[in-house]
């Protein structure tokens, strides 16, 4: 091959303590867009244009030093921007701060810091219970100009075109297409690697071995995995020894889920796109989420190892479709609390509105770290609740989430066995929604169970055959537990343990003996790894420092003028009549709601023409969720329930009135997005 690496073997014993991706499923992520996180002097008052796509100066000491920030909100593992040493120099595509432009795989980013800045990263996770999770790019490298006038002496260890695919524009008309094509474009072309040889194969199998060793890596995203053959992920994630998770940019659930053959894991595109539908405004489709759910269930060897999310760095911020912020609670109380592993992305917690990628990149020290924030305040709730279930529940993680009850506006998902298990509340009637309540039964209680709202503390008791009302308010949100399974939760009034799923985290997480030595051996080998030439002038490596300074007025964060407006108190009794012998159910509900108006400086949308680097993957045959032949517009098979308000029936649903102006504009973006990612114009591009 060329290319020797004799000093890994040392790291096969400290390898085989990495986390295993049973102990990821407990885990909690938060996505760090590492330039975007927080500068090394923890100022707060630098600007970062996310318009103009150019380092704004984050880096792995910054992260270290916010570590707390991310901690406090419940998060037991970060997955962070790819690692290596990137494409240098500005273009009309901007710089490649993202990660996704490498060059040469034997050698960090120095934008964002030398390699003992990245080992004592790791350390200072490990020492917490925290896993690290690091975003790795095999499909391309990246290269300034258009095919013709690459030198391939410059990409290492692949510095020679035959380790390359003939340039063909990719379309995705084809698998072969998706995968032997190249991404990028003439400014910025993204030569294709021949993933398929053996020869490139046993390469990176030996350097993300390696990677993975020198770095106490606990998990890794695989970038652009429907862009590489397959196959080669099999021997990649043996390599690795840790769990992968691929990015397969497709709302095809069988497509998307057919990958979980080759990596541990898979974003969980599937539900995505329902999910946006569902709630990007108070006219959102309940019942294609609902159907979606089934169809991943049905279609993943494993959704409880997928990675749930609802923003990422490659799609419009949630907030650009809507700026309610009781719809936001409701879709990240749904990416919280479903199946797999929840990941929220930075920014998310703060309402940040960005659309289209580069805007989707705000910098997060423009929020000054609000911990008040209502978001903020309510993913730390979630990751506490779910902590608590994963403890307290017998395998909560194992149960498929079930979603036991839905009409129109609601969604009902029970979460966990008999007894013990989370039952969450969702609704699309926004922050202006009055109070109306639900009744169903077969919700898995006994009669006479108590359960306990944990956002509000509000109590309700089941009745006959777990038979149970709740009353919603102001579009928010609800999760209910046992009352008796609350002790040690921290949670209206108890006491919380000391022994929760992120305690328990850190027990399997590597020990301080383990990283000590690992970090030894790391420090040591830096050194004689590869060897660093000089000709990295200082020009091509450009502090990070030395960036241009934007006005931190155009990325104010929405929670910054988050103003509360209302308290609304309500009561609501209601006595079940249709049903003989069923106890009557009281339920008192007291919520406080916070208001939130956002003066977040956002880029408009932008068309799919724009580019996005990360919505790489043109899956061919892809189905979007506003496909007119798409299953997902199928009507699914009511869910057996029983309601007190005529408009909450499955089944028969109210003639609409005509959408307000609002909803329209709103709808007109949606479209034009899901759009843009049905048909991939756009993702030829990678930045």
């Amino acid at each position: 091959m060329g290319f020797s690496f004799l000093f890994f073997l040392p790291f096969l014993v400290a390898i085989c303590t990495a986390a295993t991706a049973d102990e990821w499923r407990s885990a909690s992520i938060y996505q760090v867009l590492t330039d975007r996180f927080a500068l090394t002097n923890g100022s707060t008052d630098v600007g970062c244009d996310a318009k103009m796509g150019t380092y704004c100066g984050g880096t792995w000491r910054g992260l270290i030093n916010g570590l707390d920030y991310i901690q406090d909100m419940g998060f037991t593992a970060i997955w962070i921007s790819p690692i290596t040493y990137q494409l240098e120099g500005s273009s009309s595509d901007g710089d490649a701060y993202h990660g996704y432009w490498q060059q040469d795989l034997y050698e960090v980013n120095s934008h964002f810091g030398t390699r003992e800045d990245l080992v004592d990263l790791a350390n200072a996770l490990h020492k917490r219970g925290m896993y690290l999770m690091v975003d790795v790019v095999v499909n391309h490298f990246g290269w300034s100009g258009n095919s013709t006038s690459i030198d391939y002496s410059n990409l290492r260890p692949f510095d020679d075109e035959r380790f390359f695919h003939s340039y063909c524009e990719i379309t995705g008309d084809s698998t072969e297409n998706t995968q032997k094509c190249w991404l990028g474009d003439e400014i910025v072309c993204l030569p294709d690697l021949r993933t398929e040889e053996t020869e490139v194969q046993e390469i990176y199998d030996e350097w993300i071995h390696e990677l993975v060793a020198n770095y106490s890596i606990d998990g890794l995203r695989l970038d652009s995995a429907a862009n590489v053959d397959a196959s080669f992920y099999l021997n990649f994630t043996t390599a690795a020894g840790i769990l992968t998770m691929g990015e397969i940019a497709s709302g095809d659930a069988g497509y998307t889920c057919s990958y979980q053959g080759y990596t541990d894991s898979v974003l969980n595109y599937g539900t995505y796109f329902p999910l946006l539908r569902a709630f990007w405004n108070t006219l959102g489709d309940i019942s294609s989420l609902v159907e979606e759910i089934s169809a991943v269930n049905d279609a993943c060897s494993d959704p409880t190892i997928l990675g749930s999310f609802s923003e990422n760095h490659d799609q419009p911020r949630f907030a650009s479709f809507t700026e309610d912020i009781a719809l936001a609670k409701n879709i990240i109380t749904f990416t919280m609390l479903a199946d797999g592993m929840p990941i929220i992305y930075q920014g998310q917690e703060q309402h940040y509105a960005g659309s289209d990628t580069p805007c989707n990149r705000e910098a997060l020290w423009l929020s000054d770290y609000n911990t008040s924030s209502p978001l903020y305040q309510q993913v730390k709730t979630l990751n506490q609740i779910r902590s608590h279930a994963i403890t307290a529940s017998k395998n909560w993680t194992l149960y498929l989430n079930d979603p036991i009850y839905y009409d129109y506006h609601t969604l009902v998902m029970r979460k966990g066995y008999n007894g013990s298990q989370t039952l969450t509340v969702l609704t699309t009637e926004g922050l202006g929604g009055g109070a109306y309540s639900i009744e169903f039964s077969d919700s898995g209680f006994d009669s006479g169970v108590s359960l306990t709202e944990v956002f509000s503390c509000n109590t309700t008791t089941t009745g006959d055959d777990g038979y149970v009302t709740f009353t919603l308010f102001n579009g928010q949100p609800q999760v209910w537990y046992p009352t008796t399974l609350l002790a040690g939760s921290g949670f209206c009034g108890t006491k919380k343990s000391t022994t929760t799923a992120a305690s328990a985290t850190a027990t399997k997480t590597k020990t301080a003996a383990a990283t000590k030595t690992k970090t030894a051996a790391a420090t040591k080998t830096a050194g004689v790894t590869k060897t660093i030439t000089a000709t990295k002038t200082g020009a091509a490596t450009k502090t990070a420092a030395a960036t241009k300074t934007k006005t931190a007025a155009a990325t104010k964060t929405a929670a910054a003028t988050e103003t509360a407006v209302a308290t609304q108190t309500a009561a609501a009794t209601k006595t079940i009549a249709a049903v003989p012998s069923i106890v009557t159910v009281v339920t008192t509900v007291v919520m406080t709601t916070a208001v939130t108006t956002s003066t977040t400086t956002f880029c408009p949308y932008t068309s799919s023409d724009s580019g996005s680097e990360s919505g790489s993957n043109v899956i061919p045959s892809s189905i979007s969720p506003s496909d007119p032949e798409s299953p997902l517009e199928s009507s699914p098979t009511p869910l057996q329930s029983a309601v007190s308000d005529p408009q909450h029936v499955p089944g028969a649903l109210p003639l609409l009135e005509p959408p307000r102006l609002e909803h329209r504009r709103q709808q007109s973006h949606l479209d034009q997005f899901l759009r843009s990612r049905r048909f991939g114009a756009h993702r030829r591009y990678h930045y």
